[in-house]
């Protein structure tokens, strides 16, 4: 844990600081004043320019905004900083295999000194090891029971074990961020109860099945691995959502699950698709009258026809289009790019390992130079000009 470090630096390095730092010269008593105890010069500075060196000593990262470099300047630093509640809201703790219990213990005495200020706690991990859950799972449940005034929790890279802790929290709730990234697909429900409503969710491969949670206050959604049908849920019980980006999106779950109705997302703005197999279904039964930006990504040959009733059903004005697929026919983008003049940034491109060939653009390219900005050619009443905004 990277906090470790700066916990033996700063019992080591504590003493020679405070007699060497300027910051913590101790005043001389005033004239006349015996018997008066001696303050540190810090005690007489400005509170905006005691935040700054505050600053200055705490290294702008995200994995080393913590108290304890504070610590590590001077004694008198060191004691603001252990008796500072909000200097220990922000817990980044990094389990591996030479994790210890001492450690732990360092972490779980690090969230009892945030006293009851809301918390922002990232737990991630790279071994997988299920020694390694049972010795952090002390940490884990402190966590667990601090799940009231969690404002932004992250849990990467552990399995069961970690999860199937996760308590049916009945109470009120701040959390706002939520980040679940398993090291394999969990089994056992994440329950975080109904008052649990983030604002921001990001989940790889964890299914709806499993997560419990409110989601009528989501804005912004990122997942990895949702089949379609999931996707197609999320759509339904989130009507605040404003940005979703889904990648690896499976096939449907079942043939039966055919038949969706319309949905309307009236508050959708950027659409981030990436289908592992065609889908033209999607765009049949969506409208999305805000969407902004729209990139797809598809294996097979992009669903045009699909697509363009889309546009047509949603009237939105699309100013980032990105085309991912094996083929689009140069016919159907230029029928896409005319009934998107608001577009002011095209992205395409093609799988270069499949079986299809892109065939030429260049028609598009001639159409899309016959504009006044690129020819002497006068345009003509009745043509179509295309990407104006480009």
């Amino acid at each position: 844990m990277d906090s470790t470090k700066h916990i033996q630096q700063a019992s080591h390095t504590g003493e020679t600081c405070e007699t060497s730092t300027e910051g913590s010269q101790i005043s001389e008593p005033p004239e006349g004043g015996r018997g008066s105890e001696p303050k540190p010069s810090i005690h007489r500075l400005p509170f905006e320019v005691i935040a700054y060196m505050f600053e200055f000593y705490t290294e702008d990262h995200h994995y080393k905004k913590d108290a304890l470099p504070l610590g590590a300047i001077c004694k008198v630093w060191r004691h603001i900083a252990w008796t500072t509640p909000s200097l220990w809201t922000t817990l980044v703790f990094r389990a591996s295999e030479n994790t210890t219990e001492r450690q732990v213990q360092l972490a779980i005495g690090w969230l009892h000194r945030s006293g009851k200020m809301p918390l922002s706690i990232d737990l991630y991990t790279s071994s997988g090891s299920d020694k390694l859950e049972f010795t952090i799972l002390p940490l884990i449940d402190v966590i667990y029971l601090s799940l009231a005034r969690c404002r932004r929790l992250e849990l990467r890279g552990f399995a069961d074990l970690i999860f199937s802790r996760f308590p049916r929290y009945q109470g009120p709730s701040i959390l706002r961020f939520l980040n679940i990234e398993p090291a394999r697909e969990p089994t056992t429900p994440l329950n975080p109860g109904p008052q649990v409503a983030p604002t921001k969710l990001t989940i790889d491969f964890v299914h709806l099945n499993v997560l419990v949670i409110n989601w009528s206050n989501l804005i912004n959604f990122h997942a990895i691995g949702l089949y379609w049908d999931e996707l197609i849920h999320v759509l339904t019980l989130a009507p605040r959502m404003v940005k979703c980006h889904q990648k690896f999106i499976r096939p449907r779950i079942s043939i039966l699950s055919k038949g969706y109705k319309l949905i309307l997302q009236s508050q959708l703005e950027d659409l981030f698709l990436q289908f592992y197999d065609d889908e033209p279904e999607f765009f049949q039964n969506m409208t999305f009258p805000n969407l902004s930006h729209c990139q797809v990504t598809t294996p097979e040959l992009f669903p045009t026809p699909a697509f363009l009733g889309f546009l047509a059903r949603s009237s939105c004005s699309i100013q980032t289009l990105g085309i991912m697929s094996t083929c689009i026919p140069t016919e159907d983008l230029i029928q896409i790019v005319k009934a998107l003049p608001s577009i002011t940034t095209l992205i395409l491109s093609n799988f270069s390992f499949n079986d299809y060939r892109q065939p030429p653009l260049d028609p598009f390219c001639q159409a899309l130079c016959e504009d006044s900005r690129y020819t002497n050619r006068p345009i003509l009443p009745g043509e179509v000009v295309l990407l104006p905004l480009l």
